[in-house]
């Protein structure tokens, strides 16, 4: 879908993308803390440069030419891009990982497709309204979901990018995973471990991201804080249990046993 239009003399052009719509959890916190604000701004920037890099080093030159685009404001950041859906896709389960790994900072949000204008001075559309919508109603738990729309668009892609890893289709991805209310989301951890193709960097990195759940399990001050934590528990210990059906032999010492508390 593509739609011309004009107003006082500048023309917009939208057409439909692929969109990431990104929610940092705990924004206030982040930025009471000393130089938080600035802090935050050069880790967002940094980790989405480094996940743009990182992802395009998994696909051929070729299927590179589809511009990725980003707005950032406030605690929201939203990635999009007209054609490239691998790449898209591969960037947010690198950025969610290494963000949380590394700096303890939770992400929830949306990969959808819908009408999109965007330029360096405005971005607007239907594809905004149906992220956040998803992004606020659905999303819930520090997950990404993965919305019909773009499972469908990226499946029917005339051109279908030729992927070097398991990228290559949603369906078939044990990186896309779907939890207990039937929504798909990234499996980011298990893409992360995917990308290193390493058994001691995938132990340490099983390690950070037990001990940044579990301790921010055991601090949580509220309820409803308490149950996004437990829910990044569950997941840590599906990943673990899945390298264990899968051969590998990680012990006890890798689960979070706090999960119910």
């Amino acid at each position: 879908m593509k739609n011309n239009f004009e107003c006082a003399g500048k023309q917009f052009n939208s057409q439909n993308h692929f969109i990431a719509y990104l929610d940092i959890l705990g924004y206030k916190e982040i930025i009471k803390k000393p130089n938080g604000t600035m802090g935050l701004a050069l880790c967002i920037n940094k980790y989405i440069e480094d996940a743009k890099e990182t992802a395009r080093k998994y696909f051929s030159e070729k299927d590179n030419g589809s511009e990725i685009k980003l707005k950032a404001f406030s605690d929201n950041i939203m990635i999009c891009t007209e054609k490239n859906w691998t790449i898209l896709f591969a960037m947010i389960a690198v950025l969610q990982c290494r963000i949380l790994v590394e700096d303890g900072i939770f992400i929830r949000g949306v990969l959808c497709v819908g009408e999109l204008h965007i330029d360096k001075e405005f971005v607007c559309g239907q594809g905004i309204i149906l992220a956040h919508e998803i992004e606020s109603e659905i999303a819930i738990f520090p997950r990404v979901v993965i919305h019909d729309s773009f499972a469908n668009a990226a499946k029917q892609q005339d051109n279908i990018p030729t992927a070097t890893n398991t990228f290559e289709f949603l369906a078939n991805l044990p990186n896309c995973s779907v939890d207990n209310d039937g929504y798909k989301y990234i499996n980011y951890l298990l893409a992360a471990c995917t990308m290193n193709n390493d058994e001691k960097k995938n132990s340490e990195l099983l390690q950070q991201h037990r001990e940044i759940i579990r301790t921010n399990l055991l601090s949580a001050g509220s309820e409803r804080t308490k149950q996004k934590f437990q829910w990044c528990a569950r997941y840590h210990n599906s990943i673990v249990e899945w390298f264990n059906s899968n051969g590998a032999k990680l012990s006890e010492q890798y689960l979070i046993h706090e999960v119910f508390l």
